[in-house]
């Protein structure tokens, strides 16, 4: 199964840069996380972080995969991980378009974030742990290119770009939904 989940990652990230603007970042230099089974799993070059987490992703298409751009929201500071949050932008598989991380739920617009709380404040992915977030902190803080990509509302609206720390694939359990519709 993980080879699996690898090899749809590798092959995803080789089609990201399709379409992409040629003073792109290439993505063996960016944070690569993959989320299945409760457990976010990321890489940046040779260190590795593996969190316990709980995904609560509303209102997508629930698809067999997802794929998140990541983006730093604030300040990253590791001995404060409660502060911190990445924003998670959508990708629109076979285009190289990333929708913003605002949504609807509930009537209410809420932001798509990975974060660290021991409930659920927010709606994306939770890390459970906060001195594993720590150290998935310190990794995204080694990062020293940033990946520039654009980013828009829906498929007709205007492209504003977004800066990304790395990817995200979520792959969905349970018969294809992880995620919370």
């Amino acid at each position: 199964m993980k080879i699996l989940l690898t090899a749809t990652l590798l092959s995803l990230l080789v089609g990201l840069n399709v379409g992409l603007p040629t003073n792109s970042v290439s993505n063996d230099t960016a944070v690569n996380c993959s989320f299945s089974q409760s457990v976010l799993s990321c890489q940046y070059g040779t260190d590795r972080v593996e969190c316990d987490a709980v995904s609560n992703i509303v209102n997508l298409t629930v698809l067999p995969i997802q794929i998140f751009g990541m983006s730093l929201v604030n300040n990253v500071n590791v001995s404060s991980p409660e502060l911190a949050e990445i924003s998670l932008y959508p990708r629109v598989l076979d285009l190289p378009v990333y929708l913003t991380n605002t949504i609807m739920a509930n009537g209410v617009a809420v932001n798509l974030s990975l974060y660290y709380s021991l409930s659920d404040t927010n709606f994306g992915i939770r890390v459970t742990n906060g001195e594993c977030f720590s150290r998935f902190l310190s990794l995204i803080n080694n990062v020293n290119e940033l990946l520039k990509v654009g980013v828009q509302q829906n498929l007709l609206g205007d492209i504003k770009d977004v800066n990304l720390v790395g990817l995200l694939l979520i792959k969905n359990e349970e018969n294809g939904n992880c995620a919370k519709s």
